[in-house]
């Protein structure tokens, strides 16, 4: 589903048509639009971000249709006379920055709404919330060190575990 547009996409193993609809909040709520058509049947179709069409040639979706011996690249382009930047074809799209980092995530945060970024080319980029954290290389031997530390952690809190509940034992009997 492309919230952006509204549309439905529809692909069965097996099939070698791929079924597209608009979606819209009023009955009859899915209206057929077209269909891409092949003659070699699907394995499996997987649609690749917004981010990732072509706007200069009106191409809505792209994805990638798997065949029995290839993986086949499929597009979905809406013909238009005008070159320029169809603003109704392309709302602002997810940036594919995260909206929160792995502490917040971690930290029970509610999960936010993606960044979103302007489809239209040569528009500044949307940055998000989430930091980027810097890369770190650990050797083997600092591995090693921080897997010792993590045994002698867990084997003195087992050993608090066993004291405490000796001592719940004694409480109880």
């Amino acid at each position: 589903f492309d919230h952006g547009a509204q549309m439905l996409y529809v692909a069965g193993k097996g099939d070698a048509n791929v079924r597209y609809f608009e979606a819209d909040a009023a009955d009859p709520y899915l209206h057929f639009i077209s269909d891409f058509r092949t003659t070699v049947p699907q394995k499996g179709v997987c649609f690749l971000p917004k981010r990732c069409v072509d706007v200069h040639k009106h191409e809505i979706i792209r994805g990638l249709k798997l065949e029995a011996s290839a993986v086949q690249p499929i597009s979905f382009r809406v013909p238009r006379k005008s070159d320029a930047f169809q603003e109704d074809l392309f709302p602002d799209a997810p940036s594919g920055v995260a909206s929160m980092g792995p502490d917040e995530w971690i930290g029970g945060a509610d999960c936010r709404e993606p960044p979103l970024r302007s489809m239209e080319p040569g528009a500044a980029a949307v940055a998000g919330p989430a930091k980027k954290q810097a890369v770190g290389v650990v050797s083997v031997k600092e591995l090693r060190a921080q897997l010792a530390e993590a045994n002698a952690r867990n084997d003195a809190l087992q050993k608090e575990n066993e004291l405490l509940k000796a001592e719940l034992a004694q409480l109880k009997g």
